[in-house]
């Protein structure tokens, strides 16, 4: 076998399993996206596809020995950058109402709704003052020793 025959060989069997490997990312990566429980894991997957196509559109090039798909590559590559950004803003637009917040509200005790970034659960958004549940160090009769 020549070195020629030796190095086609082994391109071979690495475009077999890189073919291999983007089928089964893609594979996993349609299932997240039907089944992900939020928009956030949707928009990942989404974002995973457009890599994954950028992926088999590289192995394409590697096969091919032709440069022409290079300029779709990056096209591709932008808009799904693009995409992925501008749906990263709308996630973080929204207001937060999480299941951890919610969970977290109920196990102190107050049921009312989602706790909002920098909020205590329960707050009212009010200063506190001794008759809302906190002591205070003059109206504790525990601390000081005086009474």
């Amino acid at each position: 076998m020549s070195p020629v025959e030796v190095v086609r060989t082994a391109q071979l069997v690495v475009v077999l399993l890189s073919i291999g490997t983007l089928a089964g990312a893609a594979a996993f990566t349609l299932y997240r996206l039907s089944k992900g429980p939020t928009s956030l894991d949707r928009i990942i997957a989404s974002d995973l596809i457009v890599g994954i196509a950028v992926g088999a559109f590289a192995l394409h090039v590697v096969v091919s020995d032709r440069v022409t798909t290079l300029p779709i590559m990056l096209a591709i590559s932008l808009v799904g950058f693009i995409g992925a950004v501008s749906m990263a803003r709308f996630v973080h637009d929204r207001p937060e109402t999480s299941r951890r917040d919610v969970r977290r509200t109920r196990r102190h005790g107050d049921a009312r709704g989602p706790v909002v970034r920098g909020e205590r659960p329960g707050s009212t958004g009010a200063p506190r003052t001794p008759s809302s549940g906190y002591r205070h160090r003059q109206d504790d009769p525990s601390v000081g020793g005086s009474e």
